[in-house]
């Protein structure tokens, strides 16, 4: 499972969860539309514990 957090202002921890998905094309669609709509945001994609990406 894949899942997407926005994080902090602070960018010291998980804000809110913006999605999740069981496909990796899905979550990385929900991460671009969140690192779009969130520029100065972190942004974290995770495959259960494991960062995939992350903007900061």
């Amino acid at each position: 499972m894949f899942t997407v957090q926005l994080w902090d202002l602070a960018r010291l921890k998980p804000e809110r969860t913006i999605g999740r998905a069981a496909s990796l094309e899905v979550a990385s669609a929900i991460y671009a539309a969140a690192v779009l709509a969130h520029p100065h945001r972190r942004v974290v994609l995770l495959r259960g514990a494991e960062v995939m990406k992350s903007t900061g």
